[in-house]
Parts: C-alpha cells; sequence; structure tokens
C-alpha cells in the first residue's frame, strides 16, 4: 500500500484507481482491507474504488 501512494506523490498524480477484490479475500478477514489504506491514504489523494464485474468473456478485463 504504502509503495502505491508513494509512487502516487511522486508522478503528483490527482486520482488513485483500484479495484475492490475484498470479497472473498482472506485479508479482509484478517485485519484492514488493502482497499481501506489506500482510501484512507496519508496524502489525501482521491480514490476511485470500482467493483469487479462478471463477463461471459475468458479474461477479466473488459472495456464494455
Amino acid at each position: 500500500m504504502e509503495a502505491v501512494v508513494k509512487h502516487a506523490v511522486a508522478v503528483d498524480a490527482d486520482l488513485i484507481a483500484i479495484m475492490n477484490l475484498s470479497q472473498g479475500n482472506i485479508f479482509g478477514v484478517l485485519g484492514v482491507p488493502y482497499e481501506q489504506e489506500v482510501i484512507t491514504n496519508e496524502a489525501q489523494i482521491p480514490v476511485m474504488c470500482m467493483n469487479p464485474r462478471e463477463t461471459a468473456m475468458g479474461g477479466g478485463w473488459t472495456f464494455q
């Protein structure tokens, strides 16, 4: 998480985009989810959080 925010600060990013993968993720059960740490980043960079979507295509990524 720190690396993502440090990089965003280094490149003067206006936004950090992440995918919400906490559903069924063991890390969300064990402690603070990764997504929550990024959303509440100390640099106060806005975060866009997207939920994954099931597709009929073989890959997980689509631009539909």
